[in-house]
């Protein structure tokens, strides 16, 4: 599947040769060969735990190799530190945010070496000049006096990308930067790179998502189990392949069955909510979500879909509205409630809203369950480990051990622990915002498949999704939102990409949908 590079290519400006890495014994990179050269998209792709995570760390600095060297324009590299590397010209953008939630974006921008400093003293209005200046040389537009907390996740991700090309590296290295994007941010994200490579930057591009990858990379290197499985250009190539690579194997039927709609008309409803409404994010938000129905909530970024989640598991104040379970109304006024009426959420940012990173999987997996397997207050260690090699086994969770810190485990499989300790629960409806996130394809491949056969147990699922095709390919009904409101409901063959893109911008009509199949 390897395809060589003629000769006549100009030499790499960063090069990886023989790298190995383990952890407790278990091999993370196994004699890994990787290089960029300046002026190319050298993209990096692989399953969640096949070692770009591992490579990149190494790449910026954060983690030492246990074997293999690193070359920089052709001389030898060591990387003791993350300053090594951004003081050799490499800037990497972590797939996990490094932003300071009580400074501003301005302030974050430019974190550790700002303009204008004198004495070990602070120029802040010197830093935000620079903040401004960076904003308008990359076309983007922010608030750069507001706390980085305060803004939106997309545009954390922004400043995430902008402060590390603050650095003004010869090397960028992105992982996975697109995931917490919106569509708007995301073109410009690609848009910039093609600008960047232009100018002579050398850019490694990690995403799971395989149009963009398509898109904008002139060289792809895949990785398995630790090992490079081959580099190929991006010309000679079609993403059967690079799955094929990926996966070891064709992959097919990445989204399961959808349920006979008939089945689903007749089921009973388990949640309906009647006129929701919180301040500007909810305006009269009215749907029924039967057992066994998977509803999609779709919609431009940020007109009420993230906030329609938080809202049903008490974590967003309602000003008005009625929520109601099997047919009794209920009050969910904090996540407590929720709970307690078996309603579970697998929120958007698993790091820090799903996940104490510190503890280790079988904490993780135990938190929401842990008066189930507690008698006077102390919990009996045999069958929470009992409990919770079941669950870990169920979902295929990739760990060394449960004992491993949940912070060692790839993205796919932390995914996995926030899903499994809800499963404990055995909820009866499962909120899912934005589950795929950052997750590569197979492991959404294990997902979709968990998650329907979940409904064809009995659970009501609703799932929020920033990919229009997973909608269309998992749900069986879709709420799109625009405005706080839900303006079309779609079953069936109106649930189409077309048919969500026209609602999300109130183009959709009946004739539409008829026209779209």
């Amino acid at each position: 599947m390897s395809t060589p590079v003629p000769g006549t290519e100009p030499a790499p400006i960063l090069e990886a040769l023989g790298i190995t890495k383990s952890y407790n014994g278990v091999p993370a990179l196994r004699n890994v060969d990787f290089s960029v050269r300046a002026g190319e998209v050298h993209a990096l792709l692989g399953e969640n735990g096949a070692g770009k995570s591992t490579l990149i760390k190494i790449l910026s600095g954060v983690t030492l190799p246990d074997g293999g060297k690193l070359r920089l324009g052709g001389h030898s590299l060591r990387l003791r530190t993350p300053l090594d590397a951004l003081s050799s010209g490499i800037a990497t953008v972590h797939q996990e945010l490094s932003l300071v939630p009580h400074l501003s974006a301005a302030q974050n921008m430019w974190l550790g070496h700002e303009p204008g400093r004198r004495l070990g003293l602070i120029n802040f209005r010197s830093v935000r000049q620079a903040a401004a200046e960076i904003c308008q040389r990359y076309g983007v537009s922010l608030n750069l006096d507001a706390w980085i907390g305060d803004l939106p996740l997309a545009e954390q991700q922004v400043v995430e990308i902008l402060k590390a090309l603050a650095w003004n590296p010869q090397v960028l290295i992105l992982d996975e930067p697109t995931s917490a994007l919106t569509a708007q941010y995301a073109d410009w994200l690609l848009g910039l790179l093609r600008s960047l490579a232009q100018a002579g930057v050398a850019i490694v591009f990690i995403s799971h998502r395989l149009a963009e990858v398509m898109e904008v990379a002139d060289r792809i290197t895949v990785l398995k189990d630790g090992s490079l499985i081959g580099s190929v250009l991006r010309s000679e190539v079609h993403e059967g392949d690079l799955v094929r690579m990926m996966v070891g194997r064709e992959l097919k039927d990445i989204f399961p069955a959808k349920a006979d709609p008939r089945q689903i008309d007749s089921a009973p409803v388990i949640l309906r909510a009647v006129g929701l409404r919180s301040g500007r994010a909810l305006r009269d938000v009215s749907f029924e979500l039967r057992r066994g129905e998977i509803m999609g909530i779709a919609g431009l970024e940020g007109q009420g879909q993230h906030e329609l989640m938080l809202a049903l598991f008490g974590t967003l104040p309602l000003d008005s509205g009625d929520l109601f379970l099997a047919g009794d109304q209920i009050a969910v006024h904090n996540p407590r409630q929720a709970i307690r009426h078996k309603i579970a959420l697998v929120p958007v940012d698993r790091r820090t809203e799903g996940l104490v990173m510190p503890l280790s999987v079988q904490q993780n997996l135990s938190l929401p369950t842990l008066r189930e397997r507690s008698r006077w207050g102390l919990v009996q260690g045999e069958k929470e480990k009992h409990d919770m090699v079941g669950m870990a086994s169920n979902l295929a969770i990739r760990a060394r051990g449960l004992g491993a810190p949940v912070r060692t485990l790839s993205g796919g499989n932390q995914q996995k622990v926030v899903l499994g300790k809800w499963l404990l629960l055995h909820p009866s409806v499962l909120l899912l915002d934005d589950p795929t996130r950052g997750v590569d394809v197979e492991t959404r491949r294990e997902l979709y498949h968990r998650i329907r056969s979940l409904a064809e147990q009995g659970t009501a699922v609703l799932v929020r999704s920033t990919d229009t095709m997973e909608l269309v390919g998992l749900c069986d009904s879709v709420l799109v939102m625009y405005e706080g409101a839900v303006v079309t409901r779609l079953t069936g063959e109106q649930i189409t990409e077309a048919n969500i893109v026209a609602s999300a911008v109130g183009a959709f009509s009946k004739g539409m949908a008829l026209n779209a199949q």
